[in-house]
């Protein structure tokens, strides 16, 4: 099931699948904006919800939601009100949370901010904390660079990610510098990369191009929010829910330290990494990340 629904001025589109008397999963996109819901729910939309009620929908200002104009507002405040109120609006008390990447800093904050909301949490390949990501990411650009023989570009990611520099520089650099890759770029977010697999998405989609155009506005404004580069770790003692962290076994997102600071710091928080995946396990090892996440959701 699919429709548009008004939450605090703005149409949201959102996506709902499984029995209704499953337990609720909503489900948080990465990006910012990023492929919206769109390339989760083609991958995990009839995988999770055989015992699921998933619920998705494409944030605030992206994809096939509503568009923003230049004189909207749009914070991660705004992101959070809008799962909050979307909760009160399909009338649960409580509901589990399923983060992927940025959607995963959303989830975290969500769950900070709404304790009584959220049942249980998952964190599937988090940005917690975006400039230690930025430096994993440095890292492992290097890396690539390195096996193409373009020592340069290497030595720049490592200069990069040794720069004093805010969060929010060391990211925008990382990104530019990481395009010199090109086509290998990939590697950094797949175990496996396809080619030209976003572009094939988009193309198979159905889904016009002014609505994927949308999602810029989105980034801009999120982007210009410095809660977005500032790190959640401090957060996670308060958390209370059971919490479970997915990681790719190639994923170049959530470091070590990320994912220590969850098992020491988050009271009921376990790991699991997914072999043979990147940065999007549910979309490259689709069957094995359903299984995982519904056994965690329907454990008492």
């Amino acid at each position: 099931m699919t429709e548009t629904i008004t939450i605090r001025g703005k149409g949201l589109y959102v996506e709902i699948h499984g029995p209704q008397d499953a337990p609720p999963l909503l489900f948080l996109h990465g990006g910012p904006g990023g492929a919206g819901s769109y390339e989760f729910m083609k991958g995990q939309g009839d995988l999770l919800s055989k015992q699921v009620r998933l619920i998705a929908f494409d944030q605030r200002g992206v994809l096939r939601s509503e568009a923003l104009d230049e004189h909207d507002p749009l914070t991660l405040q705004d992101l959070i009100d809008d799962c909050e109120a979307l909760r009160v609006h399909f009338g649960y008390e409580r509901w589990s949370v399923l983060g992927h990447s940025f959607g995963g800093f959303l989830a975290t904050l969500y769950a900070h901010r709404h304790p009584q909301s959220v049942e249980k949490l998952v964190l599937d390949c988090p940005a917690l904390d975006f400039d230690l990501s930025a430096k994993y990411m440095l890292k492992k650009s290097a890396d690539e660079f390195l096996k193409l023989g373009d020592e340069a570009h290497a030595q720049q990611a490592h200069d990069l990610r040794e720069a004093d520099l805010s969060p929010k520089d060391r990211f925008d650099q990382m990104v530019t510098l990481t395009l010199a890759l090109k086509e290998h770029r990939d590697k950094l977010y797949w175990y496996r990369p396809v080619p030209n697999y976003f572009g094939n998405l988009l193309q198979t989609s159905g889904i016009s191009s002014e609505e994927w155009g949308r999602t810029g506005m989105h980034v801009k404004k999120i982007m210009q929010d410095p809660l977005l580069f500032t790190s959640l770790l401090p957060l996670l003692p308060d958390l209370q829910c059971p919490t479970l962290l997915l990681r790719g076994e190639s994923d170049s997102t959530t470091c070590d330290i990320q994912t220590a600071a969850v098992l020491r710091d988050v009271k009921r928080s376990e790991h699991l990494l997914i072999e043979e995946a990147g940065h999007v396990p549910a979309i490259e090892q689709a069957d094995r990340f359903a299984e995982v996440v519904t056994e965690f959701l329907l454990r008492p």
